[in-house]
């Protein structure tokens, strides 16, 4: 029996009462009982289809942000090699050699260090010469980045911004901080990787995005200009989309946001226009049809004709039975769903439900106790699991409702198939396991805490760390990993739960924290917690870092800076030493004629030094030169100049990068600032008090020189200078 004919014997033929009142009444109640019919199908099908797009841009987001947040660990965690290295007196072939080694990845634009700021190497040099000298600290794009970096602590992704070298970048600061021989820390510098945009996003993969019928943006707030900036996004994105999803994206402390468009309105939806024509279409066919006895046959051929649409169109499946179970009517979409013919159907109906439910309970005796609920006027909506012809299980989600037909009840059985929503639902939690595995993979400990204080979860590394058997008993045990009190005198307990509460206001908060060990020792650790929103529900994702490798770290950098000190540090003066001088003034010249660069060298000489000696004895002596090489070091600012003993009363400057203008000035302020030490010398001819001579060399340097060559006529200047009348320079050419 067609569907037509079902919903006709179910519904019967109207009765028409003569006065115009009667007839409008009832015309009025149809045309109403229909639309109501087919908007609540229709918001149903709809509401079913914006859960599923939802559900696949969210899952689109999670894969694509994992994907993304790989390839830059895997690339920004090269900066953390160059750091170890930079601190301990990276050469520039040294250097070379290293970066070479890590830029593996053609997305990789250059690798650079820069102590103080000042960007003093870069690989490779070739198209990046104007980087060199770039003050990170001062203005100018991407230097945010490299403050806040500096004020964290810890690496941050910048950009994209124009770079001076040409061309557009994404770079990763990441500071560099040593410990002095007295103690202090202090920031070294920066070592930085940039990359090629919009290159570095070719092996995220977004394109397949747009081929999920998705549009996709990647935006942050620039720390230049406070304004929005678009990072990536889809080449025909344009204009406002309806449907979004977006998730917070920390790529190294720096703040992305995902966004994925339905590509898809309402209204660009066949099933809402089906669903809104066909209402419309069929109120007025039935309200005309209550009015006209005439009009009758012909809303029957139009019913006929839509119900037909209806019949093979339909997403949702419909199937109406009597009150004894027994079948009598459906749509295609029932058939297209179990695999069968509408014969097959018929006659098979009650073997396309498996004996037992998935809960246990039998088939029949559950849908014995549905359908008497729904004859006592109860709409049931349930779950339920069907079978295809070749036994294939389908999960389902039915809505029943009765009508009552001359004393007979009917059930119209609305099933909507939920194999779809079951596949992205398992490819939901097999994506949370995933993210579940990259957690319990993480060298750092992470826990998760919610709003009520209660640790929920943590990771492999947080177990391993405080030497537990599993993740219950760290859990169990947490608050006993803290001592009574902290350092600052405040009780762990209290402490903790004020910062708990300062987080979940603020979003983000970083502290140094002391655990104890099960075993009671001591570990200082550095604790990050933050803020995130899953469901409505806030929590608090921690991690905890242990000092302790730090310190070790520290403690063995001091040892061989204090190595290095014995090496290449005159003990008297406090400056570098001749060995120093050799090793290094070639490296120098090495760099430099590569891009034939400034180079000047001073030679300085104490006048009459040996006067001095003789009227004040060789302690004062000492004490003179130790104050003359304080004060040259003193007059000397960027991270390349130095200064090194020569040999008796004899200092060498080496000013790289450094012209004839900035010769001349530096060596007029360097005479003026030994003058101004008032050192008594009443054997000094030129002076009363202590003076130096220097001779000055400096020009490009080329591939053929040589230090020798510069320091030969700087010493041939200091000659000329002392033949002059000394407390002077003389200034050459090279």
């Amino acid at each position: 029996m067609c569907m037509l004919c079902c919903l006709e014997d179910i519904q019967g033929m109207l009765k028409f009462e003569q006065n115009n009142t009667g007839v409008y009444g009832k015309t009025i109640i149809a045309f109403l009982s229909v639309i109501i019919l087919f908007s609540g199908v229709g918001i149903i099908a709809i509401r079913k289809d914006i859960r599923l797009e939802a559900l696949t841009m969210e899952k689109l987001i999670l894969e694509k942000s994992n994907k993304a947040q790989k390839v830059f660990d895997r690339l920004l965690g090269k900066a953390q090699t160059i750091s170890i290295f930079a601190v301990k007196g990276l050469e520039s072939d040294d250097f070379e050699q290293l970066a070479a080694a890590l830029m593996d990845d053609p997305a990789i634009h250059n690798i650079l260090i820069a102590p103080n700021g000042i960007v003093t190497q870069v690989y490779p040099l070739e198209g990046n010469e104007p980087v060199l000298g770039l003050n990170f600290f001062g203005d100018g794009a991407g230097n945010a980045e490299a403050r806040k970096a500096l004020e964290t602590g810890q690496l941050v992704l910048g950009g994209p911004f124009n770079a001076v070298e040409g061309g557009q970048i994404i770079a990763g600061r990441l500071p560099v901080f040593i410990t002095a021989p007295d103690g202090s820390r202090h920031c070294w510098g920066l070592v930085s990787i940039t990359f090629k945009y919009p290159r570095i996003f070719g092996s995220v993969g977004l394109e397949t995005i747009h081929e999920h019928g998705f549009d996709y943006e990647i935006w942050r707030i620039n720390p230049d200009s406070g304004e929005k900036q678009v990072i990536k996004k889809s080449e025909i994105l344009n204009g406002h989309r309806i449907r979004y999803v977006e998730k917070l994206i920390p790529f190294q402390n720096a703040e992305w946001f995902f966004r994925i468009y339905s590509a898809r309105s309402w209204y660009s939806q066949i099933e809402a226009w089906f669903y809104i024509l066909g209402g419309l279409f069929f109120s007025f066919l039935v309200a005309f049809a209550v009015q006209s006895n005439i009009r009758l046959k012909i809303l029957k051929m139009n019913f006929e004709h839509l119900s037909h649409v209806l019949h093979a169109n339909a997403p949702i499946g419909i199937t109406i039975l009597n009150d004894n179970m027994q079948f009598i009517g459906l749509n295609d979409a029932v058939l297209r769903m179990h695999g069968v013919t509408e014969q097959y159907y018929s006659s098979h109906f009650l073997d396309l439900s498996p004996e037992y439910q998935p809960d246990g309970q039998r088939s029949a005796d559950v849908l014995r106790e549905i359908t008497r609920r729904a004859k006592n006027g109860e709409r049931q909506v349930f779950e339920w699991m069907h079978t295809s012809a070749d036994g294939e299980p389908i999960p389902c989600e039915i809505t029943i409702t009765n009508i009552q037909n001359h004393g007979q009840c009917h059930y119209i059985i609305y099933i909507y198939d939920l194999r779809n929503v079951k596949k992205l639902e398992r490819a939901a939690i097999e994506a949370e396991k995933f993210t579940g595995l990259m957690l319990d993979s993480s060298p750092f400990c992470s826990h998760l805490w919610d709003a009520e204080y209660s640790i929920v979860d943590c990771n492999e590394a947080a177990v391993t760390l405080f030497g537990f058997a599993s993740k219950q008993e760290f859990k169990d045990n947490f608050f006993d990993l803290s001592p009574e009190y902290q350092p600052d005198g405040q009780r762990s307990y209290e402490k903790f739960l004020n910062i708990v509460r300062k987080t979940l206001a603020s979003g983000r908060h970083t502290f140094e924290w002391l655990h104890c060990m099960p075993d009671h020792t001591l570990m200082p650790a550095e604790v990050t917690l933050v803020r995130v929103n899953h469901k409505g529900n806030s929590y608090l994702a921690g991690y905890t870092r242990d000092l302790r490798v730090i310190e070790r770290m520290e403690n063995k950098i001091a040892y061989l800076e204090s190595e290095a000190v014995k090496i290449y540090y005159d003990p008297l003066s406090g400056v570098y030493n001749r060995r120093y001088l050799d090793l290094h003034l070639t490296r120098v010249m090495r760099a430099l004629s590569r891009s034939e660069s400034w180079l000047c060298l001073m030679m300085i000489d104490v006048d009459f030094f040996k006067k001095y000696n003789d009227a004040y004895g060789h302690r004062e002596g000492d004490t003179c030169l130790k104050m003359i090489a304080e004060t040259l070091t003193e007059n000397i600012s960027r991270a390349d100049d130095f200064v090194a003993r020569y040999g008796g009363e004899e200092f060498i400057v080496v000013l790289p990068h450094t012209n004839e203008n900035g010769a001349r000035m530096l060596a007029e302020k360097m005479l003026e600032s030994i003058r101004n030490l008032n050192i008594l010398h009443e054997q000094n001819e030129a002076a009363n008090c202590v003076t130096i001579s220097i001779g000055v060399a400096a020009g490009k340097v080329q591939g053929i020189q040589s230090g020798d060559e510069y320091i030969k006529r700087a010493d041939e200047m200091l000659y000329k200078s002392k033949q002059g009348g000394r407390d002077r320079y003389t200034y050459t050419a090279l």
